[in-house]
């Protein structure tokens, strides 16, 4: 019993450890203006995400949830009022990563989408084993590791021009919700 919960509490411990780097740990590149690009190349319209593929599930109260999101659904997770600008370099369609986490309460089905006026200037992407860029991630119903597990957490985050207000439709139990996301610039 005393090796079962040590073990638990290492799982989260290396969670929540993983999820704090995840978010934002990278040093910005002053002098790196964004560069745009006419055309999306790359990424499908929307993006399944697996529920075998988070990199942690935990209990509510051990979960930062910190960032963004719609109470009991989703949090996009991250530590400052404002999402830190990481700068780079951009990809081949002229967008920065931004990483932040995405934490999904178990059990629930969920879609979070950018909408249709940001399309081809922002796309978002979670996943353990690949990155992808999409318009749209789907997700659940999915359960933790442990059948008191209440969220399940993936890494990932946002590729975008420049640093934005980036609102996202979240959409669950048919009704949608849009939030507003800092990345590296306030929210009004």
């Amino acid at each position: 019993m005393g090796i079962a919960r040590d073990t638990r509490a290492a799982r989260i411990a290396a969670g929540l450890a993983a999820a704090l780097l995840m978010v934002g740990c990278d040093s910005p590149t002053p002098g790196q203006p964004p560069t745009p690009s006419p055309t999306r190349t790359s990424g499908p319209a929307v993006q399944a995400i697996a529920c075998t593929d988070p990199i942690w599930s935990g209990r509510g109260d051990t979960v930062n949830t910190r960032g963004s999101g719609v109470a009991d659904v989703i949090s996009i997770t991250y530590q400052e009022d404002t999402m830190h600008w990481q700068g780079g370099s951009p990809d081949p369609d002229g967008l920065y990563f931004q990483k932040a986490g995405l934490a999904v309460r178990t059990g629930t089905q969920v879609e979070v989408a950018v909408p249709d006026s940001l399309r081809g200037q922002v796309q978002i992407g979670w996943s353990n084993t690949d990155e992808v860029k999409a318009d749209a991630v789907r997700i659940g119903p999915c359960p933790g590791d442990d059948p008191s597990d209440d969220w399940v957490l993936y890494p990932g985050g946002f590729w975008l021009r420049q640093p934005a207000c980036v609102p996202l439709e979240v959409t669950s139990d048919g009704r949608t919700t849009t939030v507003e996301v800092p990345v590296g610039a306030a929210c009004p």
